[in-house]
């Protein structure tokens, strides 16, 4: 057990579905969602730094496939 303090809009995934991700392996589950976020990052990180929001939204299973589609 971790205690965790989140601020609103943050999340924490069970380290079974983490694990799932990555076929029983949680470290290779975490490496997935890693690069998920990074390639979300790179697909809207400029437009929402601006204060846009990018017209272009992807599923997040397309950024979680591999890298930006």
């Amino acid at each position: 057990d971790i205690p965790a303090r989140l601020s609103d809009g943050e999340y924490v995934m069970d380290a079974e579905t983490v694990a799932l991700l990555g076929n029983g392996s949680s470290k290779a589950g975490a490496q997935k969602l890693d690069q998920m976020r990074v390639n979300i990052r790179k697909a809207k990180g400029r437009n929402l730094a601006q204060g846009k929001f990018s017209v272009k939204a992807r599923q997040p299973e397309a950024y979680l496939a591999g890298g930006l589609i």
